[in-house]
């Protein structure tokens, strides 16, 4: 599976607003307290597993990568606060990712962070 497979779906989830604001850039999300960065991102990746996934059909790709990330991110522990954290950290290497929306950034992260499925 390429990984332009799955970037262009994790451009297309990034470029959906939600029914209460557009995504944040990056810009936006560090300006926002650590609490506050920590429920976007949560939301965000709620968002993206609990919304996105479950419309997708049995068996599909997309619904392979979210079950794989969001394994892998239960698996590890990791929550929002360590979600934020490692997210402004990954975005210190991107700078290319700052200025498109947090959701796509949260994608890449996690990637990195999971890698891809049968990868």
């Amino acid at each position: 599976m390429a990984l332009a497979r799955w970037l262009g779906l994790a451009a297309l989830l990034g470029s959906t607003a939600t029914a209460a604001a557009a995504p944040f850039t990056y810009v936006d999300f560090i300006a926002l307290p650590t609490p506050q960065r920590a429920s976007y991102v949560a939301g965000a990746y709620d968002q993206f597993v609990t919304i996105y996934a479950p419309p997708a059909p049995e068996g599909s790709g997309f619904q392979a990568f979210v079950q794989h990330i969001a394994g892998c991110v239960s698996g590890r522990g990791i929550d929002a606060v360590a979600m934020q954290t490692g997210l402004m950290a990954f975005a210190i290497t991107r700078p290319d990712l700052q200025e498109g929306p947090v959701p796509i950034l949260l994608m890449e992260y996690l990637i990195a962070e999971c890698g891809l499925p049968g990868g």
